[in-house]
């Protein structure tokens, strides 16, 4: 319900901090208005509130060398990808990815229905990169980056400023593309171009970033075991707020940092599972002096929810 509720716009999540109803959580749209929440949720008690997104999903504009790097780049992050292309040889590469065969003169005619899209244009030969940049600056996106030097993006500007685009809206697109590291091969390029996309992404500080490998392993999860959850982080802890991990009798899933914290967290996860506890909120304090000895500084409240 969650991940529908999250295929198109950034929603809030409360999660109940009051020892009567503590883990218990809603969703609001922005308005404030409840869309759904857990038995036993109560708006009126003390409660953490955050921002809630899908990661981005990474459309692209082609399929040659540098896209099917990053795609391999971008598996390992478990980004979501979908791959537009007019060659079929070409679109078979990219396995697990969404693919749309049409030929880039049809573009308006696809159906392209994704959370959170970040657009990257590479075109064989750049021969479509214009019209792709036109369809991408007419969606709503975050992120528009194209490949190409800067005579080449440059010529590629006028034609859209004379079809009524503003310099301002070309002056959001990434273009040339990626971080500038001297990148040269198809790796090094599709490296440069993930790096700059992360850093787009994670400028939004008060957001939280639901990863939906998580989702999707929490959708077939089978057995009980514990959501470990960063709900609130001061300081300079591992990880950010929203981070998760769950954990089983017989193995954890994902990381919210390593280190003492995680050990701490495990052991205390674990004895929930054989003690048959439910849903509670606890609060670490990460310094040298601490019980947990750690050297990051301040603090990170975890909640820890039944399964």
């Amino acid at each position: 319900m969650l991940d529908e509720a999250l295929s198109s716009s950034v929603l809030y999540l409360k999660t109940n901090t009051g020892s009567s109803s503590a883990g218990k959580e809603g969703v609001f749209d922005k308005k404030g208005n409840l869309l759904f929440s857990e038995d036993g949720f109560s708006d009126s008690d003390p409660s953490r509130k955050e921002a809630i997104s899908y990661p981005p999903t990474l459309v692209f504009f082609g399929a040659g060398h540098v896209a099917y790097s990053l795609y391999n780049f971008a598996a390992i992050l478990g980004l979501d990808v979908v791959v537009i292309d007019d060659r079929r040889t070409r679109l078979s590469l990219f396995g697990k990815a969404g693919q749309i065969y049409t030929s880039f003169e049809d573009l308006e005619n696809i159906t392209l229905d994704v959370p959170n899209p970040y657009y990257i244009i590479f075109t064989h030969g750049h021969v479509h990169d214009e019209a792709a940049l036109e369809y991408a600056l007419g969606k709503k996106s975050r992120y528009i980056g194209m490949i190409g030097s800067r005579k080449k993006v440059s010529l590629c500007y006028e034609n859209l400023m004379g079809k009524g685009f503003s310099k301002e809206v070309l002056d959001h697109v990434h273009a040339p593309i990626g971080l500038k590291i001297n990148a040269e091969t198809p790796e090094e390029i599709a490296l440069s171009i993930l790096s700059e996309i992360v850093s787009v992404y994670r400028e939004e500080k008060n957001t939280v970033f639901l990863e939906r490998k998580i989702i999707r392993t929490l959708a077939g999860l089978s057995g009980d075991a514990v959501l470990a959850k960063i709900l609130e982080k001061k300081g300079s802890g591992p990880r950010s707020t929203g981070t998760m991990m769950i954990v089983r009798k017989e193995d954890v899933l994902f990381t919210i940092g390593g280190g003492a914290i995680e050990d701490e967290v495990i052991r205390k996860a674990r004895k929930m599972l054989s003690e048959g506890t439910g849903s509670k909120i606890e609060t670490y304090e990460l310094e040298e002096t601490s019980a947990l000895r750690m050297a990051c500084g301040g603090s990170a409240t975890i909640l820890y929810k039944k399964l």
